[in-house]
């Protein structure tokens, strides 16, 4: 009897330990500005997906230990993030609140940024107050600190954060910077691009995309080629011709086929508009469109937003953000209709 209770624990101890369960954390609290991304915090051991109820654009990341990842919330209507079995609730932000993000407070300068606003306060840690990619704090509208990261100023700006640094003398001398009770202030006055909708997809109401002028030329070509090997096959006199038209005309559909498959149906129109001033922003907007039903993806720039013409267009392409283990966004993979069209829009600040 003791024999078999040592083998049995001995096999117990060597099955492997089941994985510990996610752990999620919501900086700001579950508050999100629909339109935008919201930071999410997260250690997990296996794979994640974060999703919201509704309006919204998946986020997956392999394991990964306490960093942050960006979730794109589209519609106010989200009131939870979903992973696996578990929830947490979420809060979406109206027009009349500002949501703030300070490392110390100061009611008198939250007054000055937004006086006509409901404020929401949430605490940042001093030492890291916005860890992770900039972008993954789209929500905030303005941050107070007492020190900042010049690095990751212009992507912060870019989202329409207004920066508020509580110092005695100016951070840099590059910036316009504006002097508002004790803090120095840089205030980009820029549109929330997801919220835009069908007004985004205004400027391509032209655009119609067919065949580059290359492919034109080259399937041309191919074709009085082959028009002449075939009457060429044709004018051979001899019983095999007719076999030998048939056996060519199987094997160039095959090869023309295989060909096909392999080419991408794929249109994209890029504009990109620039508006100098104080603070210069560069917009580039990339759309696509596919006669046939195409999965894709694009790159994930610094800041990006994708811009749906509605939630039903946002759930009819199953669009994806895809990170790596630190938590920084890769790319965006998304199911794209055959003649559907897909906005995204990626901005700079200088």
């Amino acid at each position: 009897m003791i024999r078999l209770s040592i083998v049995l624990a001995l096999l117990l101890g060597s099955l492997p330990a089941s994985a510990a369960p996610p752990s999620v954390q919501l900086p700001l609290d579950g508050y999100y500005r629909p339109g935008s991304y919201m930071p999410v915090l997260i250690s997990t051991a296996t794979p994640i997906t974060l999703s919201t109820s509704s309006g919204m654009m998946t986020t997956v990341a392999p394991a990964i230990e306490n960093k942050i990842v960006p979730l794109f919330v589209l519609s106010s209507t989200a009131d939870h993030l979903q992973y696996g079995d578990n929830s947490s609730p979420l809060h979406p932000l109206s027009d009349d609140q500002a949501l703030i993000g300070v490392t110390s407070h100061d009611d008198a300068l939250l007054v000055q940024l937004f006086p006509s606003k409901k404020i929401v306060t949430i605490d940042l840690n001093p030492s890291q107050p916005t860890p992770g990619a900039p972008i993954a704090w789209d929500s905030l509208d303005a941050i107070i600190v007492d020190s900042l990261d010049q690095e990751n100023l212009p992507q912060m700006l870019a989202t329409g954060m207004t920066i508020a640094v509580r110092t005695g003398t100016k951070p840099d001398t590059s910036w316009p910077w504006e002097r508002i009770a004790d803090a120095w202030v840089l205030r980009p006055k820029l549109d929330r691009p997801g919220l835009m909708g069908e007004s985004a997809y205004d400027a391509i109401d032209f655009w119609t995309p067919g065949h580059s002028i290359q492919s034109r030329q080259l399937t041309v070509l191919v074709a009085i080629l082959i028009s002449c090997l075939m009457l060429a096959i044709a004018l051979w006199r001899s019983r095999w011709a007719l076999p030998a038209l048939a056996v060519f005309v199987v094997i160039f559909c095959v090869i023309f086929q295989l060909w096909r498959t392999r080419q991408s149906q794929m249109s994209t129109l890029i504009q990109t508009n620039q508006l100098t001033g104080e603070m210069t922003r560069l917009d580039r907007w990339t759309y696509q469109t596919s006669p046939l039903f195409t999965s894709t993806e694009v790159k994930f720039d610094a800041c990006i937003w994708p811009v749906f013409a509605s939630t039903s267009h946002a759930d009819s392409l199953h669009a994806t953000l895809e990170c790596d283990a630190t938590g920084q966004p890769l790319r965006i993979k998304y199911d794209l209709p055959a003649r559907s069209k897909m906005a995204f829009l990626s901005r700079s600040i200088t």
